[in-house]
């Protein structure tokens, strides 16, 4: 987490911050959280060190909340959801876009399926194969996830391309690894997560944003050909 100068944590705050590290189960969040709490909470999260990856459920759903309710961080004084994201959630508080981009992507994908506890027990290389594998709202996501609380990397890896991979529902689904910099696969983050993008694709699956920058693009270059610009 980038280092911030953030004042010291009001009372409210305090209270969160031990509630979040205590090792129990975190406390929900509140369909009814004023802006104010839910950033508090933020806030409290911000300042906690080895225990942030266990709270990433937390972080995701209340980024979430705010996106799915533009009126919360407008009553905070932000002008849109990214400037929520860069100005509130980074440069005030210091966290950085691939956490609240993992927390965000976590959120939409398993709401409360998986906890903070299975979070943390399940690790970051066994949750990019739970996100591989486990399709929909079918009975594979739950045996995915009990088995990654308790297998190694290796282990569950193998059992998930051998039990899960030939589906009716992944049977035509690929997998792209694209070696980048920090820097681009930062950019695209921040780009996938855009409700501005998601609302033009009307989709937040990155398969499908992928799939109209491809077709836009294409078109782009067909066009330059046709009207004679190609390769100028």
């Amino acid at each position: 987490m980038e280092s911030t100068s953030q004042p010291a944590l009001a009372p409210a705050e305090k209270i969160i911050l031990q509630r979040l590290t205590k090792p129990e189960p975190l406390p929900e969040v509140s369909e009814n959280a004023t802006a104010s709490e839910l950033w508090q909470t933020l806030r409290a999260y911000a300042y906690l060190d080895k225990q942030l990856y266990r709270l990433r459920p937390l972080v995701g759903k209340i980024l979430l909340r705010f996106q799915d309710n533009p009126e919360l961080y407008k009553e905070l004084g932000y002008a849109d959801f990214t400037d929520f994201l860069e100005r509130g959630v980074q440069e005030t508080l210091g966290i950085r876009r691939s956490v609240r981009y993992e927390a965000l992507q976590l959120a939409r994908k398993w709401g409360d399926e998986i906890s903070a506890d299975d979070f943390a027990a399940i690790g970051p290389k066994k949750m990019r194969t739970l996100n591989e594998f486990a399709n929909g709202k079918s009975n594979n996501r739950r045996k995915l996830i009990e088995a990654a609380k308790t297998m190694t990397v290796e282990a569950f890896a193998g059992m998930a391309r051998e039990k899960f991979a030939v589906t009716t529902e992944s049977v035509t689904s690929a997998t792209i690894r694209i070696f980048t910099t920090q820097e681009i696969a930062e950019r695209w983050a921040e780009f996938v997560a855009n409700p501005g993008v998601q609302k033009h694709i009307d989709s937040a699956d990155h398969g499908r944003i992928l799939e109209a920058m491809i077709i836009a693009f294409e078109q782009e270059i067909l066009n330059d050909e046709t009207n004679g610009k190609a390769g100028v």
